[in-house]
Formats: C-alpha cells, structure tokens, sequence
C-alpha cells in the first residue's frame, strides 16, 4: 500500500511539473526580456545555516557590497525542512511538500532573472527534485544568457545524466577541485577551478605548550569514521611504540575503536570549542581509504582548516588543496603507510613545524576568501 501511495503522489507531481514546465517554455520569451541588469543572483543547493550554501556562496556578499556590486542569495528552502527531509521518519506527503515549497518558491524567482547580469547556481536548480534529466536547467538556458553552475563534490556519481547535461546546458561551470575540472571540460570547456575558501575568523593561535605529548587529530562525520577503522592496526602500533601521543578525535558517533590513548570529542560536549581544540593540536590525519569518485571529486574542509591552523598533515592521496606538495607540505599517505609516515612526523619536530608552515603558506596563497574573490570576479567578468 505504502508504494502504491508513493507511485500515486509521483505521478500526480510529475504531472503538475511538466505542466509548469510546458506553460513556463511558452511564456520564456517574456522571462527572457531584459531590463536593467544589475549584478548576481547566487542560488545555494542547502540552507543558509548549513556547510556548503554559506560557505560557497553566501560569504562573498560583503566583498561584492563594498566594490559595489549587487550580489543577492536566495535560499530554496530552510534548514527545519533541509533536516526534515533527510529525516528517516519523513512521510512522503510531507516529502512531497517540501518539493511543491522549493519548486513554488524557485519558479517565482525566474521573474527576476532578467535583471541579474549573471546567474550562480549551486548543483541545480531546483535542489532535492526526483529528476534524471536537466530538463528545468534548459528552460534556464533559453530564459538567461549567463548562467554559471558550481560544483565541490561528485554530485554525478548519483545521477550522471542529470549532472552532466546541466553542465551542458550551462554558460560557465565553477568546481571546487581539480579533478571535477578535468571531469566536466570535455561537456563544457568554459568549465573553471574556483578553489574552496574558508573563514578563519574564529581560528587562535596555535597553543605553544610545555607538554611532551604529541596530539594526532582527526575529525569527521560517523560516515567519514569508518576510514579510522581501515588504518586502526597501524595507529595502535604507533601508540605502543610512543608513550608521548595521545589521539584526539571528533565526531557525533564513533565507531568502536580499540586505542587506548584515544580522547573523544563531540560537538554536543557542553564545554566543547572546536577552535581552541584545533589549536591545540600537533598532527592533523585525513584517511579517505576508497577512492571512488566522491573521494576524487570533493573537498576536504577538514584538510583546509589544518592547513589554516599550520598543523602539518598525513592525507589519502587526492583529499587536500591541489597545491600541497608531497615530502614538503604534507605527507601523501596510501593505505598501508600511516604508521611509516606518522612516525616520521612524531620524531621530527622540525620536519612538524615546517611542514606545518608550508601548509599554511599555501592556504594563505590559494584558499582565503580575499584570494579566491580575485578568481570569483574574473570568472564571471565582472569588472571592478
């Protein structure tokens, strides 16, 4: 009975879509009229108050405010209905609600595209939707002739045709990495690198202890966690072998791991601050041990705020900027050598420090907001 339901409520939304679709096909060339153009119209995939919307899209505002420009975000929807969503007590009514609220609100806003000189749209247009083809990104492309879709992970990998033929349809592609540049260029040469930024406002001061312990860092989601279980035998070895490491983790729900110098962290700990915990640390690990194409494709955020803080790092190999330099910057670390290059860094002190500080140089260089705004205007030319 439960699929039959299903079936009936997407039938009966398709139906309703492909007719808003026809009927706004139609009226497009009105759509397509412009006036006077004025700036951006940034469309985030995720709520404002959640990672991703914000921090790709949203935190350029100030930036375009002072040179000038107006730079507008529209969110789809809010984060209470992003989380009911995803909840696995969701109803498919309410499922169903939740698509009619986004696609209400997104299709409202085609009237003024007309006034935005650009468009920058994050995966797609109408986030969540139960589409397999690009059919509301054509319409797009008949309505504005600017528009720019961006792209941090491997969103392909779960619907290919989609993906690809939106960055077909597109005007210009923005990627996170440089794998999803080689990845989309032969579907769209107009396909650029615009590297991840993050804010550092918050970040402290490294803390300059007397202690002898070296602390071993990692942080991650329960999903992320189950790397830490590939590599645990090598991080035992090392723990029995160094009486001055202690590990210190975090994460909402860790898998059951057998270290006995393990410090656990979450985000609900009451008296838990994540930046003065980053701080504190000596050594900074990021094991992604299956490279598929999400692990290629996407950014690793965690990476990016080791690097900003100068911890030095021990990476799986394409998780970290695509300006990191193996033996200088970071250690690039297969499977089976954790314990041989954590070793190296709880002996060398040196070695920490300045690869720490190379890290760092490097995030300065290439992944702060001011560095990446001088690419951001470039792309969309944009002169200021």
């Amino acid at each position: 009975m439960k699929k039959i339901v299903e079936r009936i409520f997407y039938f009966s939304y398709l139906a309703i879509n492909l007719f808003l679709f026809l009927l706004l096909w139609i009226i497009s060339p009105i759509l397509k009229k412009r006036g006077k153009q004025n700036g951006i119209l940034a469309l985030p995939y995720t709520p404002k108050d959640w990672p991703g919307g914000y921090d790709r899209m949203d935190a350029w505002t100030n930036m375009f405010f002072t040179d000038g420009v107006n730079y507008h975000v529209d969110y789809a929807w809010k984060k209470v209905d992003f989380e009911l969503f995803h909840s696995i007590s969701i109803t498919t009514f309410k499922r169903y609600l939740i698509f009619s609220k986004i696609l209400v609100h997104r299709i409202r806003l085609l009237f003024s595209f007309k006034n935005y000189e650009t468009i920058w749209i994050q995966r797609a247009f109408l986030p969540m939707f139960p589409y397999k083809d690009a059919y509301f990104e054509k319409l797009l492309a008949r309505i504005h002739p600017h528009i720019i879709y961006d792209f941090y992970d491997a969103d392909y990998a779960s619907n290919y045709k989609l993906v690809m033929s939106t960055v077909a349809a597109a005007k210009k592609v923005t990627v996170a990495t440089e794998y999803l540049r080689s990845k989309f260029i032969s579907v769209n040469k107009e396909t650029y690198l615009l590297r991840y930024a993050i804010d550092t406002k918050s970040f402290k001061v490294r803390a300059n202890t007397n202690s002898d312990i070296i602390r071993i860092g990692w942080m991650g989601s329960p999903g992320n966690a189950i790397n830490l279980m590939a590599i645990e035998e090598q991080l035992q070895t090392l723990e029995s072998e160094f009486s001055n490491i202690q590990f210190s983790f975090l994460c909402r729900n860790f898998p059951s791991l057998n270290l006995k110098k393990l410090h656990k962290n979450s985000w609900s700990d009451a008296q838990f601050d994540y930046y003065e915990w980053l701080s504190t640390l000596d050594i900074g690990i990021v094991p992604f041990i299956k490279a598929d194409e999400r692990t290629k494709a996407k950014v690793s955020m965690k990476g990016l705020e080791f690097m900003a803080q100068g911890i030095p790092i021990a990476a799986s190999p394409f998780i970290h900027s695509d300006q990191l330099e193996n033996g200088i910057s970071f250690l690039l670390t297969e499977q089976h050598f954790w314990y041989d290059n954590l070793k190296k860094l709880v002996l060398d002190k040196e070695l920490r420090i300045r690869m720490g500080q190379q890290a760092e140089i490097i995030f300065d260089s290439f992944h702060t907001y001011k560095i990446v705004y001088k690419d951001f205007k470039e792309i969309v030319k944009l002169d200021i």
